[in-house]
């Protein structure tokens, strides 16, 4: 009996030899722990959420996407949004990306019903396929299981990747479709098959409709596959083959954007802007400012410190050893910096905006780790190697915490705003439509509470700071207005608007405007006088001699000598700014002010919609005294609509602004 037993365990432990010798163990190990991973950044609780946190605005678009297919027809040629911005702020009208993970979110609604959880769960999912093909490509490459699990599940430790990979927003999605394409790139370069080939394409077309800037990766891609072919003496219809398919993939990429410019084009929408703000477009010293605003606001979103010192020492590792590195490698290596660089190079401005704009540049990274490993590998002992995966290891485990803290703090922003998502029933039961417009005057993205209402409308972040842009909103549609912030309550500019209220659902105010008079639907212009003297309630403002007409730069107010004036800088550098409704064709309209400061930038913006356009510089004067400034206009006639104008300065000197008189005068005196 004693010795049949040890006869069994001697079994057991050959079979369990045996299986962790195979790829079956270190493919369960890495699920599991790319699971477990999920579960300590809490995604088992965040998939049920709404769009909120960081970025609410850009989610809410995402979804508004999929939760109009799913209301108004699967339409998948007509895209809308929630915010009425297109046709003439009739419609929602409006496209990017190409809408596929919308439409296909908005079946899923079809079948079971609608929650925010499907999105998020088909987000999840492909991030989660994007890092199970990132852990295979790895292995492929370095032939090390150990590493392979690491490397995999490097893009949880950037938490850009890990808040938007179970969120709304395509940008991590694009990426996650650029691993799976890499992976079967590899596939199809080393053994030739023709199905890793196919799943290529898919994969770099679904990539680049994702996301537009995602094109930079996917073209740098491209570009290393066909230069790196001819040295593995591949056949004729292998070049051919992958040259086909790379061209289908980017031809399908460019029909798509040039339907998104026409479709905007044709429903006059620039929400939008499918288009590039490159790098040369601002100074030096402009640059360098926004390269360190971004990495002091990003940089430990991107990775933690702990990584960022490692992938440092990675980049020294392989610069010593680049006379080592194959040429394809070099290739692949170099395509891949250039095109970096030429993404930051175009959409800098975006980076310093948006977090999510770090996700094109997540290859580099990837690529760097890969490299250091397998000239690691190939340098030094399996020993070595070892003892660096340890250290690798343990600042992946420090990341996780760290990673952890900063999503809890992405969640945080606007929570306060969630409470509209009771809203929708209690809008209903008023008789109030989904397709009736509303002003959503406290919130500051583009639709989150537009969403969590299911309703179309406008927000505050349309303008709607002062009555003019509501009441401007009210004679394009607008039936009610709905407010939540304290302190918007108490605005004493916004209280012509809250005259019939209709309820009140935990500090959220519903009011109908259906029966209010507009003073400015005939307003007629005489004269306006501004003598930076009075402030709005909440000190946003400066109040005029119209008591309809506030002008921006409150808070912009100095005193210089015995009187106030309005203070412009790069602090401060927009003020003294308003709208005047109802200007036509054939008006004379003269603007004076007094001016005084050193060395500034001075600048007068002035627009009329329908194409009139002036931007005048404001004489630098050389001394601090006052002095009296006036420009003068005369409408086109083929122009009518609101005037807009206001003053900047964007120089560390003031420019200092008072006694603004704007009128019409009787003389045809040219435009300056």
């Amino acid at each position: 009996m004693h010795t049949s037993k040890i006869v069994i365990v001697r079994i057991n432990m050959s079979s369990l030899n045996y299986f962790k010798n195979k790829s079956t163990y270190w493919t369960i190990s890495f699920v599991v722990i790319m699971l477990f991973v999920g579960a300590v950044y809490k995604y088992h609780k965040t998939t049920k959420y709404p769009p909120q946190g960081m970025h609410a605005w850009r989610q809410a678009d995402s979804a508004s996407f999929a939760l109009n297919y799913y209301t108004n027809g699967m339409d998948f040629w007509q895209p809308e949004l929630l915010n009425l911005r297109s046709d003439d702020r009739q419609t929602g009208y409006s496209v990017s990306e190409a809408p596929l993970l919308y439409y296909g979110v908005a079946i899923l609604y079809k079948i079971f019903g609608y929650h925010d959880f499907w999105f998020r769960l088909t987000n999840l999912i492909i991030a989660f396929l994007g890092m199970f093909y990132l852990f295979r490509f790895a292995y492929d490459v370095t032939k090390d299981y150990l590493w392979a699990v690491l490397i995999g599940i490097m893009p949880f430790m950037s938490t850009i990747y890990s808040y938007y990979a179970n969120n709304f927003i395509t940008d991590i999605t694009a990426f996650n479709f650029m691993l799976i394409a890499a992976y079967h790139a590899y596939r199809f370069l080393q053994k030739e098959r023709r199905r890793s080939l196919i799943y290529f394409g898919v994969m770099v077309c679904l990539a680049g409709l994702m996301k537009i800037t995602s094109l930079v990766a996917v073209i740098a891609l491209c570009c290393t596959c066909v230069l790196v072919i001819p040295f593995l003496k591949a056949k004729r219809k292998d070049w051919l083959s992958l040259f086909g398919t790379i061209f289908v993939a980017l031809f399908i990429n460019f029909l798509w954007y040039k339907h998104a410019f026409s479709y905007n084009e044709k429903h006059s929408s620039i929400y939008f802007a499918n288009n590039i703000y490159p790098a040369w477009n601002f100074t030096w010293l402009q640059i360098k400012t926004m390269l360190t605003n971004i990495w002091n606001a990003r940089g430990k979103d991107y990775f933690s410190i702990y990584l960022w010192y490692f992938l440092g020492v990675a980049l020294i590792f392989v610069l010593f050893n680049l006379r080592k590195i194959k040429r394809e490698v070099l290739i692949y290596l170099g395509i891949l910096f250039v095109g970096v660089l030429s993404y930051v190079a175009m959409w800098i401005f975006k980076m310093k905006e948006h977090d999510y704009y770090f996700a094109p540049v997540l290859p580099l990274f990837v690529g760097l780790l890969l490299l250091f490993v397998v000239i690691l590998k190939k340098r030094y002992s399996s020993k070595v190697s070892t003892i660096v995966a340890g250290i690798f290891m343990l600042v992946c485990l420090i990341s996780i915490g760290k990673v952890r803290s900063r999503i809890d703090y992405k969640y945080t922003p606007l929570k306060e705003l969630l409470v509209y998502q009771e809203m929708e029933p209690i809008l209903r039961q008023h008789g109030i439509h989904r397709t009736d417009a509303v002003v959503s005057l406290s919130d500051p993205t583009n639709a989150m509470t537009l969403y969590l209402m299911n309703q179309r409308g406008w927000t505050r972040l349309d303008g709607h700071t002062s009555p003019a842009k509501i009441w401007k909103r009210i004679g394009d549609g607008a039936k009610y207005l709905l407010v939540s912030n304290p302190r918007d309550m108490s605005h004493s500019l916004f209280q012509c608007f809250y005259k019939e209220m209709i309820c009140e659902h935990k500090g959220v105010r519903l009011y109908d405007l259906r029966n209010l008079h507009d003073p400015y639907k005939d307003y007629e212009l005489n004269e306006i006088f501004c003598a930076v003297e009075q402030q709005s309630s909440d000190g946003e403002y400066i109040l005029s001699s119209d008591p309809y007409m506030y002008f921006s730069g409150g808070k912009a107010i100095t005193v210089k000598g015995d009187e106030k004036c309005c203070t412009l800088n790069n602090k401060n550098p927009y003020g003294m700014g308003t709208t005047i409704p109802n200007v036509k064709g054939g008006d004379h309209i003269r603007f004076e002010f007094k001016n005084a400061g050193q060395h500034h930038k001075g600048l007068f913006h002035l627009s009329v919609e329908g194409g009139f356009k002036r931007t005048i510089e404001i004489d630098d004067v050389n001394h601090n005294e006052w002095e009296q400034s006036h420009f003068d206009f005369d409408i086109p006639d083929q122009v009518e609509g609101d005037l807009v104008f206001f003053f900047s300065n964007q120089a560390k000197e003031d420019l200092l602004l008072d006694d603004l008189r704007i009128k019409r005068i009787e003389s045809n005196s040219l435009p300056n």
